[in-house]
């Protein structure tokens, strides 16, 4: 009988830490810098996954991450893969690295929009996932 008091309060202290822990994903819109210049202030992370049969390349917007650890950037993944497989029936790996972390906003900016254009010098099209 002494375990499921011990349980009881294990599982409250676990559940008191996870509602403590502020969330680490933020929408780049939000996230903005207060100076009033628009620049991200942290990591900037954006998804892609290609679909050769299709001609597709599905994108997601830029947002802004506080921490830019594996985990996050595995949820990311996850996430992307899971919308893009719901939304247009492809099957994504959940567990692959869909995402890529950038220092600065303005590194991010010209590696997506070389990317954009080199898919569609290709002939695909780009598909915006807007937020996931």
């Amino acid at each position: 009988m002494k375990m499921i008091p011990s349980l009881h309060r294990r599982m409250t202290f676990l559940l008191a830490i996870i509602a403590a822990t502020p969330s680490t994903l933020t929408p780049a819109a939000i996230a903005r810098d207060l100076s009033g210049n628009g620049a991200l202030s942290g990591d900037v992370v954006w998804c892609e996954a290609a679909d050769g049969v299709a001609g597709h390349l599905y994108l997601s917007e830029p947002r802004e991450v506080r921490s830019a650890s594996p985990m996050v950037l595995g949820d990311l993944s996850g996430r992307f893969a899971r919308t893009v497989n719901a939304r247009y029936g492809m099957h994504l790996v959940t567990t692959a690295p869909h995402c890529r972390r950038f220092k600065t906003a303005t590194e991010s900016t010209s590696t997506r929009e070389t990317l954009t254009a080199a898919v569609r010098k290709k002939g695909m099209d780009v598909v915006g996932l807007g937020i996931f």
